[in-house]
């Protein structure tokens, strides 16, 4: 019986060693190739393969045959130990200790393994929470749902739904995010794919853009300073020089910028939460559009009359159109149309009129920056350009 014994445990050491020491099928050579065998690899890559118990076992087995007894210091054979095993010297006396303190076991590390008791692993929690994310991650109209609007839903109706016990837990957005991965939904963007090139730094840009901010600087130069902000009290210094400037002729300078900006129907969040149950497809329109057109300036924000100030010009018998200057257009065929330059001189011409009834001329002097509207490269009628020649009429046209 014992002989049976002594059998098996040889034929499982020598399967072990050939396991370890076995070539890889790709590592054969043929009969015209040489191969250099590299033992040192080959015990890095077993070494790789322990498992963290087997490490355990095989750096104390190290560790006592260089100790021998205490004819090596503790120091010296984990530092041996530690170069062979590639584990920090003080991870080596570690395990030593802990070795003889189990009396040479090592019990299992539940690292990794303890399973926490989570609302999240109920399976009726999870067939309304993903109920629930599926009816408003896209809802048209509305935002696209976000993690905070997960984590609203679950502390304020799931968890108080679904809890026992006095006390009920919240959860926050990054645990409320986790737990959109767990149900299976991923971020996605459903943005079309474009390519967008800057042109701020191009060389023309840069050049213009000096001489465009020394051009604003002469302008304020030859001004009086802007009002300053009512919580800000005015030196003695910048007194005297308004004064200077008042004595000199110059007036206040008023700046009035210009832009424009499109609103369409299916402008919306392009990302969101879904699961592979759910079909996100971007509109292929961009919907019905709103075009707005508006001007901003420094002392009293967008361009417009007071209701009092708009009854007072009414009253002193100015022909102006409309008290704001801004301008809506729901562009389209089928709609107001598009914008063009004859609505843009029109908006300028009723922007002008606003301007100089909130600004006299002998006190202010306006500096309009536009930001390349159509009607900046608006013709008079009929000019004389090559576009509006007809072949058949060259001669009636010149």
């Amino acid at each position: 019986m014992e002989n049976q014994e002594e059998e098996c445990r040889a034929e499982k050491a020598e399967k072990a060693r050939a396991s370890r020491f076995k070539k890889d099928d790709d590592t054969n050579t043929t009969s015209n190739e040489t191969h250099h065998f590299d033992p040192k690899e080959k015990v890095n890559d077993w070494l790789d393969e322990l498992d963290n118990g087997d490490m355990k076992m095989f750096a104390m087995t190290l560790y006592y045959h260089f100790w021998n007894n205490g004819k090596e210091s503790v120091h010296r054979a984990s530092a041996k130990v530690s170069k062979i095993i590639g584990k920090d010297e003080r991870t080596i006396r570690a395990w030593k200790a802990q070795f003889e303190k189990e009396e040479g076991i090592f019990p299992e590390t539940t690292r990794g393994k303890y399973v926490r008791d989570s609302l999240i692993n109920d399976e009726r929690f999870k067939l309304k929470a993903t109920k629930w994310v599926r009816e408003h991650a896209f809802v048209k109209g509305q935002p696209n749902m976000t993690g905070a609007d997960f984590q609203n839903y679950i502390n304020g109706t799931l968890l108080p739904e679904m809890h026992v016990g006095d006390t009920i837990p919240q959860i926050c957005t990054s645990t409320a995010r986790a737990w959109l991965h767990k149900l299976g939904f991923e971020p996605v963007d459903k943005s079309n794919k474009c390519v967008y090139i800057d042109g701020h730094e191009r060389e023309d840009v840069v050049a213009y853009r000096a001489v465009f901010l020394q051009n604003m600087l002469d302008d304020e130069e030859s001004h009086l300073p802007p009002p300053k902000p009512s919580d800000e009290q005015i030196t003695p210094e910048e007194e005297a020089f308004t004064q200077q400037r008042m004595q000199a002729g110059c007036k206040k300078l008023v700046i009035i910028c210009h832009d424009e900006s499109t609103f369409n129907a299916n402008d919306d969040q392009t990302a969101g939460w879904a699961d592979e149950t759910m079909s996100v497809i971007k509109p292929k329109s961009r919907g019905s559009g709103l075009m707005v057109s508006d001007f901003v300036e420094e002392y009293g924000g967008f361009l417009e009359l007071t209701p009092e100030e708009y009854a007072a010009a009414k009253a002193a018998g100015h022909k102006i159109k409309s008290p704001k200057a801004r301008k809506l257009l729901e562009y389209g065929e089928n709609r107001d149309g598009y914008w063009k330059s004859e609505r843009f001189l029109e908006q300028m011409e009723n922007a002008l009129d606003i301007a100089e009834l909130k600004y006299p001329k002998d006190e202010y002097d306006l500096l309009w920056i536009l930001i390349n509207p159509v009607g900046t490269q608006k013709w008079p009628k009929m000019p004389l350009m090559s576009t509006n020649l007809i072949r058949n009429q060259v001669g009636s046209s010149l």
